[in-house]
Parts: C-alpha cells; sequence; structure tokens
C-alpha cells in the first residue's frame, strides 16, 4: 500500500549534494522491487534526480578555472 519515507514530495533540487547520491542510491533500490503504476512514477522520480546530479555536477566543474586550457598545453603523453 504506502512507502515508508517522504517520497511523496519533490526534494531533489534543495538536497546537498550527498543527500542527493543517497536518494539516487534509495530510488534505484525501489525500482528493482516495484512494478506497475509504483515502478513508473519510480522511475521518473530517479530520472529527475540523475538529472539533479548531473546538473550539479557540471556547475561545479564549471567553477574550475582553465581546466580545459590546462589540459591541452600539457600535450600527449
Amino acid at each position: 500500500m504506502g512507502t515508508t519515507g517522504s517520497s511523496t514530495k519533490c526534494e531533489r533540487p534543495v538536497q546537498p549534494l550527498n543527500r542527493l547520491e543517497d536518494r539516487i542510491r534509495t530510488l534505484s533500490e525501489e525500482l528493482l522491487r516495484a512494478e506497475g503504476d509504483e515502478f513508473q512514477r519510480i522511475a521518473n522520480e530517479l530520472r529527475a534526480a540523475i538529472s539533479a546530479h548531473i546538473e550539479r555536477i557540471r556547475s561545479r566543474l564549471a567553477e574550475y578555472p582553465q581546466s580545459d586550457d590546462r589540459l591541452s598545453q600539457e600535450g600527449e603523453p
């Protein structure tokens, strides 16, 4: 019937990175056990959580100054 936890609200945008990773792990585990409509609901939540995680990684990478230039200046090994 009901699922334990507070998965009824979208908390993804305000979670710190480690909590978002924990949420992705939890949703992945739940998805393996889910059936029918619950499977689709959890799959949608998981997809949104992964997208949020990707965006956080992109924004963190954007903070690294000149990372692409530094790699290209070193040349090939």
